[in-house]
């Protein structure tokens, strides 16, 4: 059986936890066992912990000053330690 991880990258501005949020609820009414990684700036991963429930991986890096570096976290999930452990991306 493949195992599968998603994940998302959410940065610079707080307000898109509402739509992570949803996401992650929406995946997991379809999907329950499935693991998903955020991929944040560290000042949120205090908030993304309260509001994403539990079975989540969290990797943080410095705070995006922009947008566009906010989404270039994406780039580090191959970093993710655990990386290998999954055959589904």
């Amino acid at each position: 059986m493949d195992k599968c991880l998603v994940y998302y990258t959410i940065g610079y501005n707080i307000e898109f936890l509402d739509i992570l949020e949803l996401s992650i609820k929406t995946l997991r009414l379809f999907e329950p066992t499935i693991d998903v990684l955020i991929l944040c700036d560290k000042s949120m991963e205090s908030e993304c912990m309260k509001r994403l429930g539990t079975n989540i991986f969290i990797k943080t890096f410095d705070d995006s000053k922009k947008p566009q570096k906010a989404s270039m976290h994406k780039l580090n999930v191959f970093d993710y330690e655990f990386i290998n452990n999954y055959n589904i991306l």
